[in-house]
């Protein structure tokens, strides 16, 4: 079946379910294909929100948040309690409204932030003690949990019985195929690459750099399903190569702590600054 156009950040679906496939009698997956239907705003339009959103945080710091909310006609999301150092809950890529948001006093109100998906203005409510998460907040990330460990546990035991026999047969592709598991030959990797199907830097590249060759592995969990592997050859670790490229990969690193560095102090700077903003009247407002 094709559902009726969808909405979301990206702009409206159309959603074609292939196939649901059930556990214990309950739908637990599903196989679906889509078309997107993708809205670009112009370079007009994103002006004007910027704008509007700069006058609402002119407005709200003299007259209140809830009060010029109510008067531009805009809503106001009440998101639950947000972890330090997360995004905003159930917004994407908000961090920065949540760094703004742990730095300021009950009441204050942050300068406008933009991502991909949004323009956005943040008031701190208010700092709660630290304590265990609610369990409304938290309680999708429990049921996933819960859910892949089921699906882990169901794994394991599914993998069992082929161990056993690849004791007794070493073939593994024939050993699969007889339990119903899938069998495949990756390309070559490194310990934290991307495996095809598996993942980039899992438990998987770690057993595989620690199995000697040939050997078989012990049960591997990733996100992406339970493994056993066998190592068909390794590399030998290049010293001098490594050598070679040492002083590049030091520099490398030291930029990048440098940029988070400075990154860190700007943001530490703009959240203490008292930022007056003329864009209204540059671009044409009175």
């Amino acid at each position: 079946q094709v559902s009726d156009p969808v909405e979301t950040p990206a702009g409206y679906h159309l959603i074609e379910v292939l196939e649901q496939i059930e556990t214990d009698g309950e739908v637990s997956e599903i196989h679906a294909r889509h078309i997107l239907f993708k809205i670009t705003p112009s370079e007009l339009t994103l002006m004007d929100i910027n704008d509007r959103a700069a006058l609402f945080v002119e407005e709200a710091r003299n007259h209140g948040f809830e009060e010029t909310a109510a008067d531009m006609a805009l809503e106001i999301q009440r998101p639950a309690a947000s972890i330090k150092g997360w995004d905003i809950s159930g917004l994407r890529d908000t961090a920065e409204g949540n760094f703004f948001a742990f730095n300021a006093e009950p009441g204050d109100i942050s300068p406008v932030y933009q991502n991909d998906d949004l323009y956005y203005v943040v008031e701190c409510v208010g700092h709660l003690p630290e304590a265990p998460a609610p369990l409304e907040q938290v309680r999708a990330r429990v049921v996933g949990d819960l859910l892949r460990k089921k699906k882990t546990d169901a794994g394991r035991e599914k993998l069992r019985p082929a161990l056993a026999a690849l004791a007794e047969d070493g073939d593994m592709a024939a050993v699969a195929a007889a339990n119903g598991l899938v069998h495949a030959i990756t390309d070559t990797f490194t310990a934290t690459g991307n495996v095809a199907d598996v993942g980039w830097n899992t438990d998987f590249n770690a057993a595989a750099m620690t199995t000697p060759a040939g050997q078989l592995s012990e049960i591997v969990e990733t996100d992406r399903g339970v493994f056993a592997l066998r190592v068909l050859w390794r590399q030998p670790f290049d010293a001098e190569a490594f050598a070679q490229q040492q002083s590049a990969l030091r520099n490398r690193i030291a930029g990048q702590r440098q940029q988070e560095t400075v990154q860190a102090w700007f943001e530490d700077k703009l959240a203490d600054a008292d930022i007056e903003d003329n864009r209204q009247a540059f671009f044409g407002g009175s």
